[in-house]
């Protein structure tokens, strides 16, 4: 495959922020009771630190299965089909759901990002820590075919921001009226 089908690094990085806003609702309303736990005056301060580490298992598994449900449809996610990305195999398959998982467990490691994101820049077929393992690779559609994808994509992208902005206001809305 010619190198100039490979995505840069900067889409790539708008995909993942448009994938954190969608993901960033399902999370917060997941984590909604535990944090509530940790406000309570049951919570010792020896439970904290369980409590935190809880938490941070709970938003890595929302991704872990985000990924993991979306990848091996079509090589996207939200984020991605906005701006006409997609994450194949290098012989043009779709992950596995397995190989899904383990490319969102590996890029969840914090210091991970860091690592993929100087990675990404400067490997041949750009790929991050996170591809390398599972033999992916993040290419660009066709020009013609991004284009007639792109109102399709900027609707997606509209919908998946607002659907659960709004389901989060409600249900916050609705937990604040209760007695």
């Amino acid at each position: 495959m010619e190198n100039s089908k490979y995505a840069n690094w900067l889409p790539r990085l708008a995909a993942s922020i448009i994938d954190i806003l969608i993901l960033a609702v399902p999370i917060s309303l997941a984590s909604i009771p535990l944090n509530n736990l940790i406000l309570s005056d049951l919570v010792l301060s020896d439970n904290y630190n369980l409590i935190k580490t809880a938490i941070n298992l709970l938003k890595l598994t929302i991704c872990i299965v985000y990924f993991t449900i979306l990848l091996p449809k079509n090589g996207e996610t939200p984020g991605y089909k906005f701006l006409g990305l997609k994450i194949i195999k290098e012989d043009g398959r779709y992950l596995t759901a397995g190989e899904a998982a383990l490319r969102a467990l590996i890029h969840g490691i914090p210091v991970m990002i860091l690592v993929d994101s100087v990675m990404i820049l400067v490997t041949e077929k750009r790929q991050g820590a996170h591809d390398m393992a599972v033999g992916s690779i993040c290419v660009k559609e066709d020009e013609k075919e991004s284009r007639a994808k792109w109102i399709v994509g900027l609707s997606c992208g509209i919908i998946c921001l607002l659907i659960p902005y709004l389901l989060y206001l409600f249900i916050k809305w609705f937990i604040f009226r209760l007695p």
